[in-house]
Order: structure tokens, then sequence, then C-alpha cells
């Protein structure tokens, strides 16, 4: 039982760091499509209208490294958790909410990267 969810945990950080790799690498396609000195949309109103603009790096790379970010904290609650117990008991939870909020945040940068372009 323990060598199954073992692997259904590793395939869950092998298709989040997949995912994380495109993210990536769709901002590095995009780095060479946008001009040095392009203002990108980083945030739209409730309208859809873009009410901020920043630049490259803000505008290519803010949601990969967040994304990251997450990526990282939910590798570390697996260790916060003192018995880690509750975190095998959650596992499908876990790995909902992980894939989930990382699928999210590659449509988001997708959408963004697209409208950049």
């Amino acid at each position: 039982m323990v060598e199954k969810n073992q692997l259904k945990l590793k395939t869950t950080w092998l298709v989040s760091t997949f995912v994380l790799v495109l993210m990536f690498a769709l901002s590095a396609w995009a780095w060479i499509q946008v001009p040095a000195d392009a203002s990108l949309p980083v945030h739209w109103n409730a309208a859809g209208v873009a009410d901020r603009y920043g630049g490259k790096v803000e505008g290519l790379l803010l949601l990969p490294l967040v994304s990251l970010g997450i990526l990282v904290l939910f590798n570390l609650i697996r260790y916060i958790d003192p018995l880690r117990a509750n975190i095998e008991r959650s596992r499908q939870a876990y790995r909902a909410v992980l894939l989930g909020t990382l699928f999210f945040m590659a449509v988001l940068h997708t959408g963004a990267v697209l409208n950049a372009v």
C-alpha cells in the first residue's frame, strides 16, 4: 500500500515538474518574441481590461516563479506535519490541490503570455 502511494506521489511530482518546465519554456519562447522595452499587462480588472503593466521579467517570469514557490511549499508541507499521518490520510486532497493550483497557474500564464505576444 505504501509503495502504491509513493508511486502516485512520484507521478504527481513528475507531472508538476513537467508543467513547470513547460511554463518556463513558454516564457523563454515569448522572451525572444517580445521587444526588450515592451510594457506587458500583468493585472486585469473585473471587466478583463489590463490596469497595470510591467516589464518583461515581471510579465513573463512572475507566474512561473510563483508556481515554483507553490511547488516548493507543497513539498515542505509533507515534512512540517510531525507525524506525517495527516498528509498520508489526505493524500488525494493534497494531490488534487497541488495539481489544480499548478494547472490553474499554467492556464493563467499561457493566457498572459499569448496576450503579451
